[in-house]
């Protein structure tokens, strides 16, 4: 955050997430922050303190703060929700849409998504009272704690045969991670050009996946590169090479 209108910036909530999208109204005092696969969480003191606002973890797309102080937010699941009181939240669209991006304008919501098209819906809302008591950093009550809703963490690494996994029931999507093995090095030979080389390192990607009611996985671990003298041959490690990844539903 700044309060030098960008000449410098302080870290206002060190909350280890995947942010997506932030809204403030236009004095910057009430900020809402949504997350990638957790929830939505809101500060009334120029961002000096969080607390959760909406303890539904969900693939969260966009958070905005309307002229009147109502709050909307989307997901990648095609679903609007909004809050107009600073504490209840309600779903007031589901559509089959993919949400990227929200924009408002009296009361007209428009929303971007991935099908290429820009929505507009027509909103009726209620006054918003916003509360005005000092937030804290602790999450409600209410968050969840055993509930369909909540992550679940698995890491996966070399083996050297197919490795399975069960999905836990009402997962919705889970998010990958996979961190490729280095190749492998050359070791010495006769022919000075090829007589020894360092390998090369793995790669990184990550993913959300959406899983639609599979229930089990497999899982391809491959081997990192096999190092090797100049002239000899050795034959491909299992998986076509990898490294070590986990998902989280």
């Amino acid at each position: 955050s700044s309060l030098s209108y960008g000449a410098n910036f302080t870290i206002s909530f060190d909350k280890k997430q995947l942010w997506i999208s932030i809204s403030t109204n236009s004095d910057g005092k009430y900020a809402y922050a949504a997350t990638k696969g957790q929830y939505i969480y809101s500060s009334s003191d120029f961002g000096s303190t969080w607390t959760v606002s909406y303890s539904k973890s969900n693939l969260w797309a966009a958070v905005l703060i309307d002229y009147d102080l109502n709050i909307f937010a989307s997901d990648y699941f095609g679903r609007i929700y909004i809050n107009e009181d600073g504490t209840t939240w309600r779903k007031i669209q589901s559509t089959n849409n993919v949400f990227t991006s929200l924009a408002s304008s009296g009361s007209s919501l428009f929303s971007s998504s991935l099908d290429g098209y820009i929505n507009r819906y027509d909103i009726t809302i209620s006054p918003t009272q916003i509360p005005t008591e000092e937030p804290t950093d602790q999450e409600p009550t209410n968050a969840p704690t055993e509930s369909p809703t909540q992550s679940e963490t698995y890491y996966f690494s070399y083996t050297g045969y197919d490795q399975a996994a069960s999905v836990p029931y009402f997962s919705t999507y889970m998010f990958v991670q996979l961190w490729g093995a280095g190749g492998g090095s050359l070791g010495s030979g006769t022919n000075d050009f090829y007589n020894t080389g360092n390998a090369g390192g793995g790669g990184y990607t990550d993913a959300y996946i959406l899983l639609d009611g599979i229930m089990s996985l497999k899982v391809i671990v491959g081997g990192g590169g096999q190092s090797a003298n100049a002239g000899s041959s050795l034959s491909s490690t299992y998986g076509g090479g990898g490294g070590d990844y986990f998902f989280e539903d």
